[in-house]
């Protein structure tokens, strides 16, 4: 016969607790190493020492290479007339407009080469003679089309931005999962619920690889048609100052460029971590 317990033990069963479900362990924020949020200004400050240790030792004139004193003396001698931020104003205007036309046109696009073999092959070709010709060298031909204005530097700008959005937005919807389109057509998922639920997120990181491309070639195209024919703009201050030999004030109308590339990737660069921030959770859980 089994031994009854003891009294006042109670049986191993009726001791043991129910299991809990284990939760994966809570998301920890790394913490920057110290050096990482300085190594920005550190990198500027190396730099900036290098370029004025290689003027001194080389007695270059101000007119082949200024001192960066100098540069910062006409920047802060130009500023007051107001004639940078007018300069400023035209070149970013013509970049996200004609930056906005290009990624509209590209997304669209590649969504219709992505879904149709046909289309693929009937445009594939005349995408890939649009990027054999550099980008200046029909520039002349659509200043000479649309004018000096606005509207050619947007053109130009669209045109330069399309490509990569294309192919970028093309390879996206491919590399979707075609298992999960199936899941949802087999719940009769209409053809909206899968580009909403599905194809959509699956693509968003290679569209936003064609953003950054294609924000810094929105503003290249935009100095492209500034150098052809403007009156306005950071290309035209770049050109007008380099035939007058102040070279001074073309260093400030580059480094303003630099600043716009530079200050429009980190915003499209916010904007990815912000709409991804589902697939760092999901990476965080395996």
């Amino acid at each position: 016969m089994t031994p009854a317990p003891a009294a006042g033990v109670a049986p191993e069963r009726a001791s043991a607790a129910p299991e809990r479900p284990v939760r994966p362990p809570a998301r920890r924020r790394r913490r920057r190493p110290a050096w990482e949020r300085y190594a920005l200004p550190l990198s500027l400050a190396i730099g900036l020492a290098l370029w004025w240790l290689f003027v001194l030792a080389t007695h270059m004139p101000k007119f082949v290479l200024p001192s960066p004193d100098l540069v910062v003396a006409r920047f802060v001698e130009y500023v007051p007339t107001g004639q940078l931020w007018r300069h400023i104003e035209a070149t970013v205007e013509e970049a996200i407009l004609g930056g906005a036309v290009g990624v509209l046109f590209g997304v669209l696009s590649g969504y219709l080469l992505a879904k149709s073999v046909v289309a693929e092959k009937l445009v594939a070709p005349y995408l890939v003679a649009s990027q054999s010709v550099p980008v200046i060298a029909f520039t002349p031909v659509l200043i000479l089309w649309f004018g000096t204005g606005l509207l050619s530097k947007v053109i130009i700008c669209a045109v330069i931005v399309f490509f990569p959005m294309t192919i970028n937005t093309m390879v996206g919807l491919r590399t979707v999962d075609p298992g999960l389109i199936e899941v949802l057509q087999t719940f009769r998922a209409d053809r909206w619920q899968v580009l909403r639920m599905v194809e959509i997120p699956g693509a968003l990181p290679n569209v936003f690889a064609g953003l950054k491309v294609g924000g810094t070639l929105a503003i290249l195209g935009a100095v492209v048609g500034e150098f052809v024919g403007a009156k306005v703009g950071l290309g035209f201050l770049v050109n007008y100052a380099a035939f007058q030999l102040d070279t001074p004030l073309m260093f400030v109308g580059l480094f303003c460029l630099v600043v716009l590339g530079v200050t429009l990737f980190t915003l499209i660069s916010l904007a990815e971590r912000r709409a991804l921030r589902w697939r760092l959770r999901g990476s965080n859980w395996n």
